[in-house]
């Protein structure tokens, strides 16, 4: 809860449309259910992660809900680290599978998560606000 507000910030300048509001994001720091991650450079959050386990049907799931890399200090690998470091937290949680969102046209994100193992599971219509589709991506976790 101390980061809230920088963690806030992270989400606004990563999502200029529809961040997490600061009571969500609260939610996720409270909540024993909720895995958060953060990622540190020389002292300063450089990103985080946001996640619940779930269920679905018979399986215990990993639900990211948010992974935001402060625009300085993408690219040199900060994003996938967290990824991996979320899978694990859900994989001690004896999650099955990872699941999260992105928008259709972040093509960027889809990338990233396509060469961690992430398959396309299904198209989210009018996911976003404003008609913005979506896409589910999934990922079964090994133990």
């Amino acid at each position: 809860m101390n980061d809230l507000e920088t963690l806030c910030k992270i989400e606004e300048e990563c999502f200029t449309r529809e961040p997490f509001s600061e009571e969500q994001i609260a939610y996720f720091l409270g909540s024993s259910k909720a895995v958060s991650l953060k990622a540190q450079v020389d002292g300063e959050i450089a990103g985080f992660v946001l996640g619940l386990i779930e269920r679905s049907g018979n399986l215990l799931v990993g639900h990211i809900y948010t992974l935001d890399v402060a625009p300085r200090y993408r690219r040199i690998g900060i994003g996938v680290r967290l990824l991996e470091e979320v899978e694990n937290s859900f994989r001690r949680e004896d999650a099955e599978a990872c699941v999260l969102e992105v928008r259709v046209s972040n093509l960027v994100a889809r990338k990233l998560y396509r060469k961690q193992g992430y398959i396309e599971h299904r198209k989210l219509d009018n996911f976003y606000a404003k008609g913005i589709h979506g896409i589910q991506l999934e990922k079964k976790l090994k133990k």
